[in-house]
């Protein structure tokens, strides 16, 4: 099937599965406003700056895709593999 017509792996802006409870120690609204918020936040240097947030690492890609933009796929000396959005054109 076409990946238009796919199933989604998981619901956009809520808590995969997969981190359950990781979040318990904050109140539920706080939860929910970091699962609804954190693409948007991963993909805004300004915005993590203005948090105080230096880097995102980990052992996958820290930004979800946008449509329209041009990614450069990278991979660094030490093996990590990275995109980055080419500037406008």
């Amino acid at each position: 099937m076409p990946p238009g017509e796919g199933f989604l792996i998981e619901e956009p802006g809520a808590e995969p599965k997969r981190y359950n409870g990781l979040l318990q120690a904050l109140p539920i609204r706080h939860q929910q406003l970091f699962w609804s918020s954190i693409w948007d936040l991963a993909n805004d240097p300004e915005t993590l700056h203005e948090y105080g947030i230096r880097a995102i690492y980990g052992s996958a890609v820290y930004q979800s895709l946008k449509e329209g933009l041009i990614y450069v796929f990278k991979i660094s000396p030490t093996g990590q593999f990275y995109p980055e959005a080419v500037p406008d054109m």
